[in-house]
């Protein structure tokens, strides 16, 4: 916990040392001087033990939230502060850095959820870490902080606009001659110049080969979603392989990633769609500082 004076603080802290300076220098008129200076620092002791008193006892504990933001949603973060006293608890500030974010107040025994909405930018992973709680009650000579220590971290998830049946035509399995191909892979010496790809060599002057699904399982309803099937930038490639991940997970179909020096095994559901789409969140995803307070970086540990 520390504590600053607050603009109106100095202020009296002058006043004070001025009543004080010139009592001194004119002892045979200083009564109401001193009289005054020392109310004066009577107020304010009095106004530190209640700015004190206001923040002592507070619990604030941070909520687990599983859903995660898309592109087109600010960050959500929420915070559960609980009063276990019969104070009441008025003027107090929960803060980002040095940023007023939240202003609030606590009747006796009572606990409030704090919602916290930031704006971001883009995919990726958020992290807050400078959180404190404030409070310059009574009359806002000082204020007393009080740093939250644990972080918290939200995703903001890439959001793609929404495929149509016309469009579908694109997610669906490649098929050459009989044998279906499922994806495109870099090419190494021992494999054949026969599955070489000229088209995407064509393209990118880069050697990839295909890799064709096994007879056995080619009539199974699966595709895979390969980062090297396309030649946009890399935002828009992402933005591609979130809508075809979308149609596969509506329209039942088990689908794999594939992502440079990155893969995903084939499955389907919810749970293996949100991993596709936490991992396409964190891809070459820049590391930045939003504002003071709020980070942007890619992070393995909620894959």
């Amino acid at each position: 916990m520390t504590f600053r004076l607050v603009s109106s603080g100095y202020l009296v802290l002058v006043l004070i040392l001025t009543i004080i300076f010139l009592a001194l220098c004119s002892p045979s008129n200083s009564n109401f001087a001193l009289f005054f200076g020392f109310s004066l620092i009577s107020t304010s002791l009095v106004s530190i033990w209640l700015t004190r008193r206001n923040i002592l006892g507070l619990s604030v504990t941070p909520v687990a939230d599983r859903k995660h933001s898309s592109t087109r949603e600010p960050l959500r973060f929420r915070l559960h502060v609980n009063n276990p006293s019969r104070l009441h608890r008025p003027s107090l500030t929960l803060r980002l850095g040095n940023q007023a974010i939240k202003r609030f107040e606590l009747l006796p025994m009572d606990n409030q959820q704090l919602h916290i909405e930031l704006n971001h930018n883009g995919r990726g992973c958020y992290h807050i870490d400078q959180l404190s709680l404030t409070t310059d009650y009574p009359i806002g000579l000082f204020r007393i902080r009080l740093p939250l220590t644990f972080a918290l971290q939200t995703w903001v998830l890439p959001c793609a606009p929404t495929l149509t049946k016309t469009h579908a035509l694109i997610n669906t399995p490649t098929v050459e001659g009989d044998r279906e191909i499922d994806g495109l892979y870099e090419y190494n010496n021992s494999d054949s110049l026969n599955t070489i790809h000229w088209k995407t060599y064509a393209k990118t002057q880069k050697l990839v080969v295909k890799h064709f699904v096994p007879e056995e399982s080619a009539a199974l309803p699966h595709i895979w979603l390969d980062w090297n099937t396309n030649d946009q930038p890399t935002e828009a490639r992402i933005l591609h392989l979130v809508a075809q991940a979308d149609w596969a997970q509506r329209n039942n179909f088990q689908f794999g990633l594939r992502l440079p020096h990155i893969e995903i095994p084939q499955g389907i559901g919810n749970i293996h769609y949100q991993r596709c789409l936490l991992q396409l969140a964190s891809f070459q995803c820049p590391q930045e500082s939003i504002m003071p307070g709020l980070t942007r970086g890619k992070t393995s540990a909620s894959l």
